[in-house]
């Protein structure tokens, strides 16, 4: 699980996937935030499609997002993870669960800070 409590902008690795760079695309940015569980690394790729490559099959434990407009023409930005099809069981996705929403807004940051 991505453990963030002591968020580390020096720790966030950034990866523009061609061709978005840092100024385009904004309106249907895809954000994919992983780490490691060693080095306390976070990676961010962003691109216009999720850094699938990134994700690991067996733990998903990363974030995605996307940012769009509203009707109100004000940038959203909507994210999910994955805490279990099953595979997880019962007890570990309740644990999963409560591991993401308690660390959910670090998470964002990590996304935001960039």
């Amino acid at each position: 699980m991505i453990n963030m409590s002591n968020f580390n902008p020096q720790k966030l690795s950034v990866k523009y996937i061609p061709p978005a760079t840092d100024l385009n695309p904004i309106d249907g940015r895809k954000y994919t935030l992983t780490h490691s569980d060693v080095t306390g690394e976070l990676f961010l790729s962003v691109g216009y499609e999720y850094d699938y490559s990134a994700i690991d099959a067996k733990m998903r434990d990363e974030v995605i997002a996307e940012l769009h407009k509203n009707a109100e023409n004000n940038y959203v930005l909507f994210g999910r993870t994955y805490v279990s099809g099953g595979e997880f069981g019962v007890a570990n996705s309740t644990i999963r669960f409560t591991i993401f929403q308690k660390e959910m807004y670090t998470a964002l940051k990590g996304i935001c800070i960039w």
